[in-house]
Parts: C-alpha cells; structure tokens; sequence
C-alpha cells in the first residue's frame, strides 16, 4: 500500500469514526451507512463459517471404517492372523472376497460380522466368526 492510499485511508478512517461517534457535523451519507452493515453482514458470515467448520470436520472423524478393515484388525489384536500376514494382506483378501458377493449375500455377511465384532473376548469372537458363512 503506497503512502497515499494509506493517507487516504487514515483520513476515511478518522471522517468515519467522527460520524459514527457523533462528534462530526454531517449526517452519514447513505453509501456510509450501507457499507457499516455490509461489513456487519460480511462479518457474521465469516463466523458463520468458522462455527460449522469443527462440525462438518467431526462429522468426518465419527465415520468407522469399512467392516473388512475392523475385522483384520481383530484378527491381528486377536493374534489370529498367520505367519507372514500383515493386516494390509488380510483386508486385501477379505476386500477381493467381499467384492464377489452380491448384494444380499453382502449385506448379511457384514451384518454378520458387525455381531462378531461386538464380542470383546478374543475366544467369543473367533467362535462367532467361524460361524459366519465363507464369503
């Protein structure tokens, strides 16, 4: 900002803080009025904005993540997995065998497991697993 325009803006500044405090002797002009409340608006704006920006980011956060991802990750917790297996391999092999299923068998697979997961003994869930049919 040049020397000028920061002049300019000073004497702006200082007219219109003598006219909103009442000490000038000429009633605001109407460009001045409308422009105290669209910087009113423009404000409430900008909180709006920041207010429902932690929500729409925690609304993110409480997402779970995909049934197969939870399950290879109870196998691991559980020990269950095999030698050499990492939970990467084991949600890659349960995604492949989940992505043949239609849509029925799909559903009530994942519905299937989410009880098995629910179970918080290692033992308990395992024998809920094995029950679930073979995708």
């Amino acid at each position: 900002m040049s020397v000028v325009e920061m002049s300019r803006a000073r004497e702006a500044w200082y007219g219109m803080r003598q006219i909103y405090a009442g000490v000038g002797h000429r009633r605001p002009t109407f460009e001045e009025t409308t422009m105290r409340f669209s910087d009113f608006r423009a404000t409430c704006v900008i909180l709006a904005v920041m207010a429902a920006s932690p929500l729409a980011i925690s609304c993110d956060k409480d997402e779970e993540p995909p049934v197969e991802d939870r399950l290879c990750e109870r196998f691991d917790e559980c020990t269950l997995l095999d030698a050499g297996v990492s939970v990467q391999d084991c949600i890659d092999n349960v995604s492949n065998c989940t992505d043949e299923l239609v849509s029925s068998d799909r559903t009530d697979w994942n519905r299937e497991i989410e009880e098995c997961l629910e179970n918080s003994n290692c033992v308990n869930f395992f024998n809920c697993y094995q029950n679930v049919p073979d995708c």
